[in-house]
């Protein structure tokens, strides 16, 4: 589990965000001014109605994003909504995808 100060707990809805699609997830990054790293995610019963199959691909989600938390620059603000094909993909791909988005927002060292 992500630590407190690193969980999105609310969501400002008129605040503009960059949108990033992968085969794997959507990504909505927003930039904060206060220099802390937050991160929300979604996992849609769309994906399987089994809670166990939900609650593990967020704990993937989770461990990818802790493994490039201390490369992000900058204040950041996302929120990962997983589409169906994560559920067979190990925590590699996942790594590297995320890191290859915010590589393309500039937050990546």
């Amino acid at each position: 589990m992500l630590k407190r100060k690193n969980r999105l707990l609310e969501i400002r809805r008129n605040t503009k965000s960059q949108n990033f699609d992968s085969p794997l997830f959507r990504i909505k990054v927003f930039s904060t001014s206060n220099g802390e790293k937050k991160f929300g995610f979604i996992v849609t019963k769309k994906i399987d109605k089994r809670a166990v199959v939900r609650n593990r691909t967020k704990r993937v989600l989770k461990r990818a994003v802790k493994n490039i938390l201390e490369n992000i620059n900058g204040g950041v603000s996302a929120v990962v909504i997983s589409k169906r094909s994560l559920e067979n993909t190990d925590e590699k791909n996942v790594t590297e995808m995320l890191s290859g988005i915010f590589k393309k927002t500039g937050k990546i060292k």
